[in-house]
């Protein structure tokens, strides 16, 4: 595979990434808003052990909405720009 190959994959990469997080965060924030609706209506046993494995998820979640995703596609813009300019010669 050539390089700029390379470089047209990796842009559509970070492009499917991008889009994949946009969903992602629209898909959390439509089940966190129904859990939250559904939260006063549901307080029992069961409720309290379902928080101990949704709490750790959510967290995760967050993290990846708000620092990681980010992260992930500024990292593959700053290889591409790196690449593109290896391949135009500057």
């Amino acid at each position: 595979m050539s390089m700029d190959e390379q470089f047209w994959q990796l842009k559509q990469f970070q492009a499917e990434l991008e889009n994949f997080n946009e969903n992602l965060k629209a898909s959390w924030k439509e089940v966190e808003a129904k859990y939250d609706h559904l939260s006063p209506l549901w307080q029992d046993e069961y409720r309290r052990r379902h928080d101990q494995a949704w709490e750790p998820l959510q967290a995760e979640m967050k993290r990846y909405l708000t620092k990681q995703g980010s992260a992930y596609v500024e990292f593959l813009s700053s290889k591409s720009q790196a690449l593109e300019r290896y391949l135009r010669g500057g």
